[in-house]
């Protein structure tokens, strides 16, 4: 039934947003909302993405975000009012790495009219394959999302290019004063083990020398089999972590479960896909989530 459900809103989606380009879309491509005095009309893809291109478009554009804040990506399906925001898009910025499933259908027909996409990922090093799209959540890996922010923003807007640069370069500087800050505070924590709910946080710990010993959901939405829950609860036994990271955007079940057969194991919540829909919800999401860390690494 949810997928029936699924099926006809996506093809609602489907329906609205290729009307308007039977109707609208020849029109748009010779008469672009960023002309000189007029604003960008960019639409982000998730509220960290909103944060980060917020710092560089700084007044220059209306900017709108399609997942909400506390919903998860990994499982969102396009609505009707997304296709409308979708249809005044001059930019549309989006994280890449096959993160955003929901936009197949409609990215191609953004393109085709003029859209500037910009993979705020590209050219960031990855080191799985596929690989893993959370490269937000190391500060420095997001600095090169501000500078590919940047230089999409110059490629629609050319006239204020030198506007992108200087406000990119302000966020850089922040992004790696963020950074400095969490490798202060995660060197001073007693125990370097977590488990964590599902795999987002591998550039994270590769930037900070953590260890993530094992996750729950090695893909998001599919809840371990029985026998994959007993190996994680031999490994949590034979490794002695005490620290499990669960997430708002799924299921406790399965970690308050573990958490009532395991004695010892103490469960604490981290949000690497959330956010504010503001400026500064970025360092406000990474120094909340920085705050977790250090308190189940050093109570561990």
């Amino acid at each position: 039934m949810k997928r029936r459900v699924a099926a006809v809103l996506f093809l609602a989606v489907l329906v609205v947003f290729g009307g308007w380009l039977l109707i609208g879309g020849r029109a748009r491509n010779t008469q672009r909302a960023y002309r000189s005095g007029d604003q960008l009309h960019v639409v982000t893809t998730t509220p960290v993405l909103y944060s980060l291109t917020a710092k560089v478009l700084g007044d220059r554009g209306m900017l709108t975000n399609l997942v909400p804040p506390g919903a998860s990506p990994e499982n969102y399906a396009l609505r009707p009012q997304d296709a409308e925001a979708l249809s005044r898009a001059d930019v549309l910025v989006m994280n890449g790495l096959n993160f955003e499933r929901f936009l197949e259908g409609v990215i191609g027909e953004a393109r085709q009219r003029g859209v500037v996409v910009i993979e705020a990922s590209a050219g960031i090093p990855t080191s799985e394959d596929p690989p893993n799209p959370h490269v937000w959540l190391d500060p420095l890996r997001a600095v090169t999302m501000v500078r590919n922010i940047a230089k999409g923003l110059a490629e629609a807007d050319p006239s204020q290019t030198s506007v992108y640069k200087r406000n990119a370069a302000i966020a850089v500087a922040q992004l790696t004063t963020l950074h400095e800050e969490f490798k202060t505070q995660l060197s001073r924590v007693n125990d370097r083990r977590f488990i964590a709910f599902h795999p987002a946080w591998t550039y994270f710990v590769e930037r900070y020398g953590l260890e993530q010993v094992a996750v729950i959901e090695e893909v998001p939405g599919v809840e371990p089999t029985a026998q994959e829950l007993a190996e994680l609860s031999d490994t949590i036994r034979r490794t002695g972590v005490r620290a499990l990271l669960s997430e708002p955007q799924f299921s406790p079940k399965i970690v308050a479960a573990l958490a009532r057969d395991l004695v010892g194991l103490m469960v604490y919540e981290v949000n690497p896909e959330g956010g504010e829909l503001t400026e500064d919800g970025y360092e406000r999401l990474m120094r909340a989530n920085v705050a977790v860390f250090v308190r189940a690494l050093s109570e561990s």
